[in-house]
């Protein structure tokens, strides 16, 4: 009897409904934990990558005044994105790295003397005591995640800010016209150009899109070499935005700003009205403040040799016939269509073959329009307006020309005929994330 009893009790079924209707809850449950904890460590991650970069960013931007600055201003981004006192310190510290970066590791040269990357981690962990709790995940007994996020930020100076045409508007090229070496091209507001055309291997040819290229019959073929330079890429003329500080400055003979061929010399101002100015009689190291009476320019001779001088002025200038500019920086603050006019021959920079040192910077607020026959070595033109360079403007070596309106090339002109960039006295920063 007692056999029958027990075989009876192990046959029933009361309650495994229950048991089964536990099993599925939990798994539904642990399923939704992992939907909505999962879905809010996304988005803390989201946030703390957005940090990174907002810190990483604002540090490289503070390196110019030291890595202490830095390294102060990247902590300060980071407080402000994920305040401690909701997050714990995602950013401390020892989560910055400062140095050079070595593209070919993927890594940041902390002991580099002269650092131009910032690498920043941000991170919630348990050694932190910051970890991000979960909620359903608890009930399976996972209570915390492990974040991380990290982004480094670069400063550069494009290839094309060395030794290239970068126009905020369109860069516009007639016909004939010869580029080679590493030159650059580039039109935020597009490339326009006739044929015959050639582009060298190295040579790029930019715009944001490339549906802002504008070629005869939308024909690649009839400017050899334009279809492999072509590049798609955002590129702005950042010294433009700066000219009319760069332009005071300049006055000072303390400003940081003065060209480094200035270095040697004591700098003396001398103030001088334009119908004095005798370009061919300077003293080396000076800096002249040159003043026009009315619409009057500052026309500087024929011939003329000008070296190792500083000149700002509010006239238009004319440059003379077969003169020459050598470590020579020439601002004005006119804004006329041809503040900066030249005549054949002129010679700006001196033709080193693209050695270092020996060029000329041109800043205007205005436009500038050199005539035939122009030559260019190492130098740096920045104008707020249009640049245009007028037909069989050979000679051009390691020239950087940025404009805040167009830039038109007239034809048969040859560029990047020696290997080597402008001399950067003037540059401004640019970033990239590299990490």
């Amino acid at each position: 009897m007692w056999f029958n009893r027990l075989s009876a009790k192990a046959s029933e079924e009361d309650g495994s409904a229950m048991i089964w209707s536990l099993f599925w809850s939990a798994m539904f449950i642990l399923i939704g934990g992992l939907a909505v904890d999962g879905g809010n460590a996304w988005r803390m991650r989201t946030m703390m990558q957005a940090t990174a970069d907002a810190s990483a960013h604002a540090a490289a931007v503070a390196l110019n005044s030291g890595r202490s600055t830095a390294m102060a201003e990247a902590l300060r981004v980071a407080e402000i994105n994920m305040p401690s006192r909701f997050y714990g310190n995602v950013i401390q510290e020892s989560d910055i790295d400062i140095g050079r970066w070595n593209s070919a590791s993927g890594e940041v040269d902390t002991s580099a003397a002269a650092p131009d990357t910032v690498r920043v981690t941000a991170s919630r962990t348990r050694a932190k005591a910051n970890a991000q709790r979960t909620f359903f995940l608890t009930l399976g007994f996972f209570d915390f995640w492990e974040l991380r996020a990290q982004s480094a930020v670069q400063r550069f100076s494009p290839a094309c800010v060395q030794d290239g045409l970068i126009a905020y508007g369109v860069v516009e090229l007639s016909s004939n016209n010869d580029f080679e070496g590493d030159i650059c091209v580039h039109g935020q507001g597009g490339v326009k150009m006739s044929q015959h055309n050639s582009f060298a291997d190295g040579v790029t040819v930019g715009m944001p899109d490339l549906d802002s290229l504008q070629v005869p019959a939308g024909n690649l073929d009839r400017n050899p070499g334009l279809a492999t330079a072509l590049s798609e890429q955002f590129l702005e003329p950042r010294l433009v935005n700066r000219i009319g500080e760069m332009i005071s400055e300049l006055s000072d003979p303390n400003s940081a700003l003065q060209p480094s061929y200035m270095a040697p010399y004591g700098k003396r101002v001398v103030s001088v009205m334009a119908k004095d100015f005798d370009a061919g009689n300077l003293d080396k190291g000076t800096i002249y403040l040159v003043t026009c009476k009315g619409n009057s320019g500052l026309s500087l001779r024929d011939s003329a040799v000008m070296e190792d001088v500083v000149i700002v002025t509010t006239c238009k200038v004319s440059f003379g016939k077969n003169m020459t500019l050598r470590n020579v920086t020439i601002a004005t603050s006119n804004t006329s269509n041809q503040s900066f006019s030249g005549s054949a021959g002129t010679r700006i920079g001196y033709p080193d073959n693209c050695a270092e040192g020996g060029g000329a910077q041109l800043l205007t607020a205005g436009n500038v329009h050199f005539a035939a026959k122009m030559e260019f070595h190492g130098s740096q033109i920045v104008a707020a307006g249009d640049v245009m360079l007028a037909a069989q403007a050979n000679g051009i070596q390691g020239t950087s020309v940025q404009a805040g309106g167009d830039i038109k090339v007239t034809s048969n002109s040859a560029f990047g005929l020696c290997d080597g960039d402008a001399d950067q006295e003037f540059t401004a920063p640019y970033w990239r994330l590299v990490n």
